[in-house]
């Protein structure tokens, strides 16, 4: 998904610099940002979920994968690509696409990538 990374971004809930330390070392440690080719400053912080929506609209994110549907709320409408993430207790409502594994993401998100999704092959 290099093509796409530009609008890519880890949009990160809770306080700033507790979250940092929780998460930075991971996205380092897994390489995240070689793997992807997101830019480490679109690493984003938020103490409120719903101001996810503010950071995504700067980022222009196109794409957008949570567990919590109360998050996913937030970006109806403004992020195209909603994705809620993992076993859920309810049926997703239409508007969001449901993807159990990461596996299930790649996979629904291959055809609306189009050619970019070339990119991932190569």
């Amino acid at each position: 998904m290099r093509r796409s990374a530009a609008r890519a971004a880890p949009v990160l809930h809770g306080d700033p610099d507790c979250t940092r330390q929780l998460f930075g070392c991971g996205f380092d440690h897994w390489q995240f940002w070689t793997a992807t080719g997101v830019a480490p400053d679109h690493l984003r912080f938020c103490l409120e979920r719903r101001d996810k929506a503010l950071h995504c609209h700067e980022l222009g994110v196109t794409h957008f994968i949570d567990d919590r549907l109360d998050v996913l709320e937030h970006l109806r409408g403004s992020v195209p690509g909603l994705y809620r993430f993992g076993h859920q207790k309810a049926p997703a409502p239409g508007w969001v696409t449901p993807v159990v594994t990461w596996l299930a993401v790649l996979a629904a998100m291959l055809p609306e990538l189009g050619d970019s999704a070339a990119a991932l092959h190569r």
